[in-house]
């Protein structure tokens, strides 16, 4: 009993047709690799990357025309009984900052 559907013929064909079959598949393979490299890439803008609120946040800020500054953060924190409303602790930091 012979079927009559598409992949069921081709695989029939491709096996009676090893050589064909394998060969035709490196030309393929090798045609989309050139096609595709001929094509090219598009690159996606930064702000089109995310999903969701980020994605439009990023846009908004894109749209604002805000650039994005170099930042660095430092966290300055006290041990044992200094506050931060200590003259000690806010002259430490004052120190700190002045350094950097």
């Amino acid at each position: 009993m012979e079927t009559r559907n598409f992949a069921a013929r081709a695989g029939r064909r491709s096996a009676q047709h090893r050589k064909i079959a394998i060969f035709g598949w490196l030309a393929f393979v090798i045609v989309a690799v050139f096609v595709g490299g001929a094509l090219g890439t598009r690159h996606i803008k930064d702000e089109n990357q995310g999903n969701g609120e980020s994605r439009t946040a990023a846009q908004v800020i894109a749209k604002a025309g805000l650039k994005e500054r170099a930042t660095e953060q430092v966290l300055v924190q006290s041990r044992g009984s200094l506050r931060a409303e200590d003259p000690a602790f806010r002259a430490a930091v004052l120190d700190v900052q002045r350094r950097v």
